[in-house]
């Protein structure tokens, strides 16, 4: 049974082939946006696709039956897996779903690369390292303080161990989101336009990198076929609190709806990482370059509001299953 995805007679004799599992995903259509043009994306989603020009989305069932005849016909130089339930209070309410998302799907995909040797890049979480008031490193311990952690280092350990090809890249990332998928600093954006009041944590510091940031060094790392466990982030680090702070002064908004909170005082949430704080120095040594400052990459996501970028990202249609 074929899939449809293109005609043999098509060929991309000059551009890898990629596909993006969980292509309606945040971070994989801005991923879209900087791969279009150097590679042919086909972009797997199980209930909603996006409409992109020249990219090609399909509907697939997330099972090893269905999965395998995608790759078998696509045949692609590279896999990436975008797919995830993040959001850490649905992980633990849901645990089932948690697991089957975040760890049985990798494990699924993990095992057709290794059948087909294709690279394999799996994009894991800053929240996998036990809290560090400094910053973690590839080798600093790692440790599932909540069930949305616990599913991620499982897939990153079995990817590890299964397929050498591979490419796990621990990272937070913020930027620009499609209207029905709204990112951290989307947040703090529509919060004050909405007049709305928004608590914003003190003790909870991360170093979240814009996400054409993490598009532009995924290229490199493509290209430059390196493979192995990388943190991908920002240099230094920020508070959530002082990370919106800079989020209002740079587009202007208006201060009385941001309100100071502590994450040790909530203990409605769920257990989480204090200090998200990952060194990147690992992968600015193999990339030889330098990222700048969330401050700066701040000022540079604001000089992006309505860039081809935004409008790309904005007016992406949704067709679902």
């Amino acid at each position: 049974m074929a899939f449809g995805i293109y005609k043999k007679s098509e060929t991309f004799k000059l551009k890898k082939k990629i596909i993006i599992i969980g292509g309606s995903s945040l971070l994989s259509l801005s991923l879209v946006f900087f791969l279009k043009k150097k590679y042919k994306l086909y972009l797997a989603c199980n209930t909603k696709k996006p409409k992109i020009p020249k990219v090609k989305s399909f509907f697939v069932n997330f099972i090893k039956k269905d999965l395998k005849k995608i790759f078998e016909e696509i045949d692609p130089d590279i896999v990436i897996i975008c797919s995830a339930i993040t959001n850490i209070e649905v992980c633990e309410k849901d645990k089932k779903k948690a697991k089957e998302v975040n760890f049985y799907l990798p494990k699924l995909i993990t095992d057709i690369c290794k059948i087909y040797k294709f690279n394999l890049i799996f994009i894991s979480t800053d929240q996998v390292y036990k809290d560090n008031p400094k910053s973690s490193d590839e080798k600093s311990k790692i440790l599932g303080v909540n069930y949305y952690s616990k599913t991620k280092i499982l897939a990153e350990k079995y990817i590890n161990k299964n397929v050498k090809n591979s490419l796990i890249l621990r990272t937070n990332f913020f930027g620009y989101g499609p209207t029905y998928r709204k990112s951290f600093s989307d947040s703090i954006i529509y919060s004050a336009q909405q007049k709305k009041k928004q608590e914003y944590f003190v003790d909870n510091m991360f170093s979240s990198i814009y996400m054409p940031y993490f598009a532009k060094l995924l290229i490199k790392l493509i290209e430059q076929n390196i493979f192995g466990i990388y943190n991908l982030s920002s240099t230094n680090f920020i508070s959530k609190y002082k990370f919106a702070i800079k989020i209002y002064e740079k587009f202007n908004l208006n201060k009385k709806y941001l309100i100071k909170g502590f994450l040790k005082k909530r203990k409605d949430l769920v257990n989480r990482p204090f200090n998200m704080n990952i060194n990147n120095l690992k992968l600015l040594q193999k990339l030889n370059l330098k990222i700048p400052t969330i401050e700066k990459q701040i000022e540079k996501m604001r000089k992006d509001y309505k860039s081809k970028y935004f409008l790309f990202l904005k007016g992406i249609k949704l067709e679902k299953k």
